[in-house]
């Protein structure tokens, strides 16, 4: 072609197909620059806001080196195609305007590490994708222009992360040289979730996983951030991202940002051989601030109660499943309402996690993980093997710390896979326990099964395999399981280590179990053990002796004790010796024995309140038993002394000692005495009120913002103020204590309960 016109193709909005909007003059020595000038004149579109291709080739504007500086300008001749044959026009201008970026300026973050993208600019970037795509007729959308390595139109249900930096991550930010999130954004956008997954996931996949993490945990569906390292690191610049030391890189330091990271998995694993998820999950299982949730995009339907209804019901398809660290902020509301509850919610909604994969997990080597650089792999591997000073060097072929980062991950996919190998699998279970019980790092293990027919004392002496001398937390749920007896719990009460801090057994309803594994549990209750909580609800074969077994033994630094004793056969003198072996260092106590009917008279355990000076949480339930109204009112109207509010207070200020801030330490002594003085002449509820008003007058000088919430900048903020040498590390640990739902943000509530919980 010497000169003439020049026919282009141009996508706009959802229209069905390609629309031809005529053509524009040109001639084959014209710089590409120059067509792009003509073509904003004609469209609309400006020129750094445009990629035009052909069959699979970017006509760029410039030609650059390696280091991605300017050579020269490019012309039309230098792109070979038929004569006549269409131009395709892919217009980013529509991408501002469809992810509400309604100024074209870029807002430029220097911190990689702040660069997360929110879910809603996530889900409005997907939505434009498929904006360019036509649909085939089979459920499947053909992209308009952009090609695969196999020289075809790409599907968009097949399109990787690889596919989305090269025809649009890449080409959108090329005018301006910057990230993908700087172009998008109006704000620094810090990360509240880390997502570690594998590029060549299908993009809309990785979406549903992110969007079902987001509503398993609760969080806001538009401003909940992920940092993704396509979105995030400027593709244009990527030597710039490049440091010796993996721990300093943007990865690292957005992780140290986030409140956990969220494992992506593919269908076939693979992200368990790549180095770079090896690195970033291990961060996360060895700094124990961290959550470590896992998604996998896998379709499954939750039956759903209507109206709390149990026969009026409805189904919910899910496009992903995820394994969440703990309960989820629903879960535990209805465990605190129903015990039992929210583990069974978490074990249902985890019952379809794959065990496949689960399994597969079990195989994690990150010596023979894989990287597309391998000088990636050597410095990880000799980050891993603290060779700080040697990071370039060949890597060690055998090392402990592999051992141990091998040891911690296979765990995670362990507990996560061990109910469900529980009723498909059993014969896995041995090395389950093998595995838990060789990660000495880890200081808790938290197991549910509840209402699982085929769990026996065979099961729990797995579990109790699994227990090491350094565990400082074991949380069971075994409620409603028949073929557990006395046998199997003396069993995993013969494994307790010494060093136990805190035990949570929920074995309602056990129908075989009774006095005797309560007996056995109670004699090896660690002296140390500072939190109890025991549910025997239902268990027929539950009285009086194994309340008696447990009052004679029970711990005396206890802090928290929670005792579920419901229609078991209890009486008065039970209690009553319960009530005098109840330790004076209690802060919390709950008890519950309802349906109790030998109960008439508990005027011991009344009586006993008044000594324990220290407790600021108390919950009595004693209804359907025979004690009177009148007492039960007692119980209901009681409240904390002074002296404990103070407590709860003077253990926050010693949560910023401990992490090396005496100025933060000092600003909440400051909000004790504050409190305190709004205390005096008060007493019972209107004290509460006191206290309350106190606290709500401190919060709202820390919402800087007004918005009723204490983001973690605010928080960081206020704490660096009272004291420039408060680490961003320690703010990190303080503000993910106090964010108890992980949205990111601390509500009233969540502030009241760091400071009294």
């Amino acid at each position: 072609m010497t000169e003439g016109f020049l026919q282009i193709q141009y996508r706009h909005g959802i229209l069905d197909e390609a629309q031809c909007i005529g053509h524009v003059s040109c001639k084959a020595t014209d710089l590409i620059r120059d067509l792009a000038e003509r073509i904003h004149a004609n469209l609309g579109v400006p020129p750094g806001q445009q990629l035009l291709s052909y069959r699979g080739m970017k006509l760029e504007t410039e030609l650059r080196d390696a280091g991605g500086e300017r050579v020269r300008d490019r012309t039309l001749d230098e792109f070979p195609r038929p004569d006549g044959a269409a131009i395709v026009l892919t217009d980013f201008h529509n991408l501002l305007l469809k992810t509400s970026k309604w100024s074209e300026e870029v807002f430029w973050i220097p911190q990689t590490e702040s660069r997360a993208i929110t879910l809603d600019q996530l889900r409005k970037t997907h939505a434009w994708v498929l904006d360019q795509c036509s649909g085939l007729g089979d459920g499947r959308h053909e992209c308009f222009a952009w090609y695969g390595k196999n020289g075809n139109l790409l599907i968009y249900e097949e399109m990787s992360l690889y596919d989305l930096a090269e025809w649009v991550i890449g080409p959108s930010t090329y005018h301006d040289r910057c990230s993908f999130v700087e172009l998008i954004a109006s704000s620094v956008q810090e990360p509240q979730w880390f997502a570690s997954h594998w590029w060549g996931e299908p993009i809309f996949r990785f979406l549903q996983c992110l969007m079902e993490h987001c509503e398993v945990r609760g969080l806001n569906k538009i401003t909940t951030s992920y940092w993704v390292c396509a979105f995030a690191n400027n593709q244009h610049k990527l030597g710039a991202e490049i440091v010796t030391d993996p721990t300093q890189t943007s990865f690292f330091r957005a992780m140290q940002k986030s409140s956990g990271v969220l494992c992506v998995l593919d269908d076939a694993g693979i992200v368990f051989t790549r180095i770079w998820c090896s690195f970033e999950a291990s961060t996360a299982v060895l700094q124990p601030w961290l959550l470590f949730d896992i998604v996998v995009a896998r379709e499954w339907e939750e039956v759903v109660t209507l109206n709390g209804c149990r026969r009026s019901f409805d189904r919910k398809r899910h496009d992903a499943l995820v394994i969440t660290e703990g309960l989820t902020q629903e879960e535990r509301r209805s465990e605190l309402t129903a015990p039992n509850s929210g583990a069974s919610a978490k074990v249902k909604r985890e019952s379809h996690f794959p065990l496949d994969l689960g399994c597969a997990g079990l195989g994690i080597d990150v010596k023979r993980s894989r990287a597309s650089r391998e000088v990636d792999r050597k410095r990880i591997l000799n980050s891993i093997a603290g060779r700080e000073g040697d990071l370039d060097a060949q890597p060690l072929m055998t090392h402990a710390m592999y051992d141990r980062v091998n040891t911690r991950l296979r765990t995670v996919f362990a507990l996560a896979s061990w109910p469900k190998a529980v009723v498909e699998k059993p014969d896995v279970l041995t090395d389950f326990s093998r595995i838990v019980a060789a990660d000495t790092d880890r200081e808790d293990m938290r197991l549910n099964f509840p209402n699982c027919k085929v769990f026996t004392d065979e099961r729990l002496g797995e579990v109790a395999d699994a227990i090491h001398s350094k565990m400082k937390v074991v949380q069971l749920n075994i409620m409603l399981c028949p073929k557990v007896t006395d046998a199997g719990v003396a069993r995993l009460a013969a494994a307790l280590p010494d060093g136990l801090r805190t035990l949570d057994l929920a074995m309602g309803f056990c129908q075989n179990a009774g006095n005797e594994g309560v007996a056995a549990l109670a004699q090896r209750l660690p002296a140390g053990l500072q939190s109890l909580r025991l549910v025997v609800a239902g268990c027929s074969l539950v009285g009086e002796d194994g309340l008696e077994a447990l009052a004679q033994h029970l711990p005396q630094d206890l802090r928290a004790l929670e005792l579920y004793f419901s229609r078991c056969h209890v009486n008065d003198a039970s209690v009553r010796q319960l009530a005098l072996a109840l330790p004076p260092s209690l802060r919390s106590l709950a008890l519950s024995f309802d349906g109790c009917r030998d109960l008439h008279h508990v005027p011991d355990l009344l009586a006993r309140l008044s000594h324990l000076t220290s407790l600021n949480s108390l919950a009595v339930k004693l209804q359907h038993t025979k004690v009177s109204e009148a007492v039960i009112r007692d119980f209901q109207s009681w409240a904390p002394s002074d002296e404990a509010r103070r407590v709860r207070l003077q253990e926050r200020k010693q949560v910023c000692e401990t992490l090396g801030s005496d100025k933060a330490a000092r600003e909440l002594e400051r909000v004790a005495a504050e409190a305190a003085e709004r205390l005096e002449g008060g007493d019972g509820v209107a004290a509460s009120v006191h206290m309350r008003d106190a606290v709500i007058a401190v919060f709202q000088t820390w919402d800087r913002s007004g918005d009723g919430l204490v983001s973690h900048d605010e928080f960081m903020a206020i704490m660096q103020t009272l004291d420039p040498d408060f680490t961003k590390e320690h703010c990190a640990k303080l503000f993910a204590h106090a964010d108890l739902n992980k949205d990111g943000d601390i509500d009233m509530d969540e502030f009241i309960s760091w400071l009294f919980e």
